[in-house]
């Protein structure tokens, strides 16, 4: 049995976890992990780094393995990169991208992205097809686990672009698709027998409050800041069954700075209605996530200056 949480960024002090896994687990690694001071920021995006990675202390051991495979963990460059992996891999944490990643005999691991085209982040599926067959060509017993961000933020639920390459990666042989990004829980889908989590939500993760969008000489141009909201910190924990290909699932709750286990072993139709849009829900998120998180700040009403640069997208 192996437990899968969502996106943890431990990008805020005091970040804690009544909620300890009883199996090994992975998660989503959402943010560079190094000494700012030392790097260099990627220009015009939101920047996430933090020198904090005490998992041990939080859930009470060290995660197996996490993904580096989002659209965070370059914020830094190949200089923060490599300093995450470094950090991770010194502690006995493993690494999960695009490269087969074997948790143990039966278990191997692939991560990647697919934003669709509007993103311009391409999902190369005849790469993958390989990936997966050359895997199970060395031992067809293997279950192939697929992490994947995609989706789009706050978004409860699924856009074409997730169901399609969900579905085409059961095709292909995946065992399991778990998904990453719109930091909210998104359904949950049995494909020919085989489960397609689009979106767990937030792990443990912390509200931003970053300089963001540099320009080239380092200096930041606005002050990101992310309130997270009530949907933002439900998420679901996976616990997956290798040999029986069975799930069960954990409800989580993160209340301030503290993640707590609401309900154990929920019922998997409880998150199954693909078929809802909920599009309304979406824009409301969206723009009173923004309004809340820029109000009464710095002494002032507003920052208008998030204001602009979020009219000149």
């Amino acid at each position: 049995m192996i437990t899968f949480l969502g996106d943890v960024a431990l990008i805020s002090n005091e970040l804690t976890s009544e909620y300890k896994p009883n199996n090994p687990y992975i998660f989503n690694c959402e943010y560079v992990i190094g000494n700012k001071e030392e790097l260099k920021p990627v220009t015009g995006k939101i920047n996430l780094c933090s020198e904090k990675y005490n998992f041990s202390e939080i859930f009470g051991r060290n995660p197996v393995a996490v993904s580096v495979v989002n659209n965070h963990i370059y914020d830094y460059g190949e200089i923060g990169f490599q300093s995450t992996v470094t950090r991770l891999k010194n502690s006995g944490i493993g690494i999960i991208s695009q490269n087969p990643y074997y948790l143990n005999d039966n278990i191997c691991l692939l991560s990647y992205m697919s934003f669709g085209e509007t993103n311009e982040v391409a999902f190369d599926s005849e790469k993958v097809k390989k990936e997966i067959n050359r895997i199970k060509e060395k031992n067809e017993s293997v279950k192939v686990i697929i992490q994947i961000h995609w989706g789009i933020e706050n978004h409860p639920s699924i856009n074409e672009n997730q169901r399609k390459v969900g579905h085409l990666l059961i095709d292909m042989g995946a065992d399991l698709v778990i998904g990453h990004h719109p930091h909210c829980i998104q359904p949950i889908e049995l494909y020919k027998g085989k489960y397609i989590c689009y979106s767990l939500g937030n792990g443990l993760f912390g509200n931003i409050n970053q300089p963001s969008h540099y320009d080239d000489n380092g200096v930041p141009k606005r002050i990101y800041r992310f309130k997270w909201q009530s949907w933002n910190r439900k998420s679901l924990a996976i616990n997956y069954d290798e040999i029986t290909g069975n799930i069960t699932i954990d409800e989580l709750y993160q209340k301030a700075n503290t993640l707590f286990c609401k309900n154990k072993n929920v019922r998997i139709e409880k998150y199954g209605d693909l078929k809802k849009n909920r599009k309304l829900t979406y824009i409301f998120r969206k723009y009173f996530l923004f309004a809340a998180s820029n109000a009464f700040v710095d002494g002032k009403l507003f920052d208008m200056q998030a204001v602009k640069m979020e009219m000149s997208k």
